[in-house]
């Protein structure tokens, strides 16, 4: 709506509500060219969604909500590269060097280790 809106990689607190917004929404449907899927998501989850979206872009619920469908597919699809980038380039390896450290130097009087999945 002619309004800027800085989108920035979510906060810890920011995680947790975002992802129960998201529970049981399958993103990887979509593909980014069937708009069949992404009728299907709004239909099935899209509460969450727009939910989501508002918490990760810190705005308020309504305002999301009263977006056009191109302005919130705009907003969405920032919050999805912003995020998904923020855990693939930092998140992600930073987690990988704290569990292989943990790993390698257990503190004294711990359980040992953190069992590996791999």
């Amino acid at each position: 709506r002619g309004q800027p809106i800085e989108v920035t990689p979510l906060t810890v607190g920011q995680i947790p509500p975002v992802m129960r917004a998201l529970r049981g929404v399958d993103l990887a449907r979509f593909d980014g060219d069937n708009l069949d899927v992404l009728g299907d998501l709004l239909a099935d989850h899209g509460d969450g969604i727009i939910t989501a979206v508002a918490l990760a872009a810190r705005q308020p619920h309504d305002v999301v909500a009263d977006l056009e469908l191109d302005e919130f597919l705009a907003l969405f699809a920032v919050v999805l590269e912003v995020n998904a980038d923020f855990f693939a380039r930092r998140v992600a390896p930073a987690l990988k060097l704290t569990l292989a450290r943990v790993q390698r130097n257990p503190l004294s009087g711990g359980r040992g280790p953190i069992p590996s999945s791999s």
